[in-house]
């Protein structure tokens, strides 16, 4: 805000503010500075989905919207936490344990206003005492919850969000901030007659719903093969048959894209996976893949998988 909004003199302290300072201030967001990339990316998801100006944005550790110079932290912080019209709290392990959040957050919840907590690697029982127990909560690692905060926060300043496709890339740069990404190490092997190529994992792996398999493939398994256009997906557990068809994941198969590369999310929980393949063919395990249907060898496998709670 400019300084005739809020004007601080060192002998009189804040003067009458101008009444209409509230009203451009519409977003007031409280985080921990370890969380600055995270808030940067939300400031930048509500102006592109609310279409707000930057001065209706409060968010102290982002460059563009931090406190003017020269100003008292703590007055200015307690006026613009009473003023704004929402109050974003961005609650993560860090703020959690964040002197200022907790500041911020009884400030403002003596003022009755509206008070958003949205929450990043934070799980919601957490919350389960004290007086955001009885607020309900948002997760930034949920992409339906994202939309649905922007809708909120919409309906709260009685804002139209923009058409979701204008904000969709700005929502999915908050989403990646919740993933980590491992490539699995282990043993490749392959079988050319069953057109079937595979990786046995060195450590067995716990899997989630949700978690995403990201393949890499190379050249056919026999240079005479022809490149398979469709794949089954495979994890074995490590107490299943490896030449049974247990932990199918893509019965109908897969089309591989020009590039190789190949994306599998997993719709249910796997404990203990002891391998991961690709199977080939036009009929594996009796699965139709279509006629003249060729091989591929697995060369790298990545796991992307949501980030641990208590990271």
């Amino acid at each position: 805000m400019a300084d005739k909004e809020l004007a601080w003199n060192p002998a009189e302290g804040f003067r009458a503010r101008d009444p209409k300072a509230a009203e451009r201030l519409e977003v007031f967001i409280s985080h921990s500075e370890h969380d600055a990339e995270l808030a940067k990316r939300l400031v930048t998801l509500i102006r592109s989905a609310l279409n707000l100006p930057a001065n209706a944005i409060r968010c102290t550790s982002v460059d563009g919207y931090r406190l003017q110079i020269g100003l008292p932290i703590q007055e200015k912080l307690r006026l613009e936490i009473e003023d704004a019209k929402v109050f974003v709290a961005l609650l993560t392990p860090d703020s959690l344990n964040s002197y200022w959040v907790t500041f911020e957050i009884g400030g403002r919840w003596t003022t009755g206003k509206h008070l958003l907590p949205l929450l990043f690697r934070v799980d919601p029982r957490d919350l389960q005492s004290g007086p955001l127990s009885v607020v309900q909560a948002l997760s930034c690692e949920s992409e339906g919850q994202l939309y649905q905060f922007i809708s909120n926060l919409g309906d709260y300043l009685k804002r139209a969000p923009e058409q979701p496709e204008v904000f969709r890339k700005c929502l999915f740069e908050i989403l990646e901030l919740s993933t980590t990404t491992v490539i699995l190490e282990g043993e490749f092997g392959s079988e050319a007659e069953s057109y079937a190529s595979w990786i046995d994992l060195d450590v067995p792996e716990d899997f989630v719903s949700g978690d995403r398999l990201k393949l890499i493939l190379g050249e056919p398994i026999r240079r005479t093969d022809k490149p398979a256009k469709k794949l089954l997906v495979r994890v074995l557990r490590a107490n299943e048959k490896a030449g049974k068809p247990f932990g199918v994941l893509t019965p109908k198969g897969i089309p591989v894209p020009k590039n190789r590369i190949l994306e599998v999310k997993l719709a249910k929980n796997y404990d203990n996976v002891v391998q991961i393949s690709v199977h080939g063919g036009e009929t594996p395990w009796h699965y139709s893949l279509g006629e003249e249907n060729g091989s591929a060898r697995l060369t790298s496998v990545e796991l992307i998988s949501a980030a641990r709670k208590d990271v």
